[in-house]
């Protein structure tokens, strides 16, 4: 176990990293090379991709780690998953596709509607990867998982695709449709890795666990329609939270005409999802450790682990989110390049919500684990609706900055409310301490199990 823990900690936090930083290098490269209209419009297809890909995996994901845990054979859980993932492929392909003759003539709409093809072969591709790197969890190859598939991409996909760039940007070869086929063909040769990791898995898994199989009686069956209804309620979930996090650019692109406006917002929301992507690798390394401690009522333990986690995280991210506050307008320069100063202003705002968004710690995958998603759920669903309500508001009166101020409020007010909640139910906070106990839990949960 402790190696096991040890490796999906190092493996994580490294694809984290590395992925992390290859998404923004591929973005300061395209800022600096696109034009703001083709920035703008890929940005856009960009947004219309994520949520295809949640779309399309429906929630499987983190069953299928389930499955492969409760000994289910792995051969007829991938065939289960990936037959979602193919009809649902068809009917996202389907909705983009005549969803995108229906825009206007702007120039924003650009990638959408003369480059939609390549949509469905990025965000199916990207869907299948995931269920593979999925499958190579529960088969404990978290090097392999890394590679292929994660939220942001995967480290082989961003590589490439930021390899690709360079040599696009050093020949002054790079445009919008270059720039999207160039993005969906990275897909494939990343599923070809994906295909023959999970294939030399699968091989070794199942030897490995056919004598236990066999020794079972009413094991788990990973039917498509056991998919189906355990995966519902994560696809909300996801799909909520990637809302939070970007369907603001999405809103913006269609409710603002200026493109260098929509494309200010887009660099400046590139920036923020950086400093976002530490806590959320911790909170993905912590959740068996949080898990574990609460239900061995280790209260006590638990709450020195997430203090000193949000502590460790917390100290880094404030230092470059007050560099966000008072150097906005250089950062921007320096990232982007001197046409996107203006976006400055708006990393300003969006910094001061993601400011309590660390010092609240690790609390949605503290309420997760501990089974209390429903609450978490439930205010996400709200705080959303309220959005829609009122950016539309905001960015009528003010723009993109009003639309930037509604952002930053509501992702604090969702934080604090999570915070809270976690008080409530768990009795804890997952608030920064400086206590040397907490440190000390914090930096040895990394190395060890942490019970016993």
């Amino acid at each position: 176990m402790h190696r096991r823990l040890s490796s999906a900690a190092g493996w994580s936090m490294l694809g984290r990293v590395f992925s992390v930083g290859s998404l923004l290098l591929s973005t300061a490269l395209l800022g600096r090379s696109l034009s703001k209209q083709e920035f703008t419009a890929y940005i856009l297809v960009a947004v219309v991709v994520n949520f295809s890909t949640i779309f399309v995996t429906f929630g499987t994901t983190q069953h299928l780690i389930r499955a492969i845990k409760r000994k289910a054979n792995v051969r007829d859980a991938l065939k289960s998953c990936l037959k979602i993932v193919a009809v649902f492929s068809l009917l996202a392909a389907i909705a983009v596709l005549v969803g995108a003759r229906y825009l206007g003539p702007e120039p924003k709409w650009t990638g959408l509607c003369e480059h939609g093809m390549w949509m469905p072969v990025w965000f199916a591709l990207s869907a299948i990867c995931l269920v593979a790197a999925s499958a190579l969890q529960g088969m404990d190859d978290f090097r392999s998982a890394a590679l292929v598939g994660a939220r942001n991409g995967g480290l082989i996909p961003n590589v490439l695709f930021l390899a690709c760039l360079y040599v696009g940007f050093h020949w002054e070869s790079l445009d919008l449709g270059s720039t999207i086929a160039m993005r969906a063909l990275v897909q494939v040769v990343t599923l070809i890795f994906a295909i023959r990791f999970t294939a030399k898995n699968v091989r070794r898994h199942q030897i490995a666990v056919q004598q236990d199989v066999a020794d079972q009686e009413g094991s788990l069956q990973p039917t498509t329609n056991w998919f189906l209804r355990e995966g519902w309620y994560s696809m909300i979930t996801q799909f909520v939270v990637l809302s939070l996090a970007e369907l603001d650019i999405l809103l913006v692109g269609i409710l603002v005409a200026q493109d260098a406006e929509i494309a200010d917002y887009g660099a400046a929301k590139s920036l923020i999802s950086v400093v976002r992507a530490p806590l959320l690798m911790a909170g993905v390394i912590v959740g068996p450790f949080i898990a574990e401690l609460y239900y061995s009522k280790q209260l006590e333990r638990l709450s020195k682990l997430l203090r000193g986690v949000a502590t460790l995280i917390g100290i880094p991210a404030l230092l470059v989110l007050t560099l966000f506050l008072f150097f906005p307008t250089q950062i921007m320069s320096m990232a982007f390049g001197d046409a996107f100063a203006e976006a400055g202003r708006l990393l300003r705002v969006l910094a001061l919500g993601q400011i309590v968004f660390i010092l609240t710690g690790c609390k949605g995958q503290t309420l997760t684990m501990t089974g209390h998603q429903r609450e978490l759920m439930g205010c996400s669903l709200l705080v959303l609706v309220v959005y829609g309500i009122l950016a539309p508001w905001a960015i009528g009166h003010w723009g993109v900055v009003g639309g930037a101020w509604v952002n930053a409020v509501l992702i604090a007010s969702l934080n604090l409310f999570a915070m809270i909640m976690v008080q409530i139910k768990v009795h804890i906070w997952t608030t920064p301490s400086f206590s040397y106990a907490a440190l000390r839990e914090a930096v040895l949960s990394i190395v060890r199990r942490p019970s016993g």
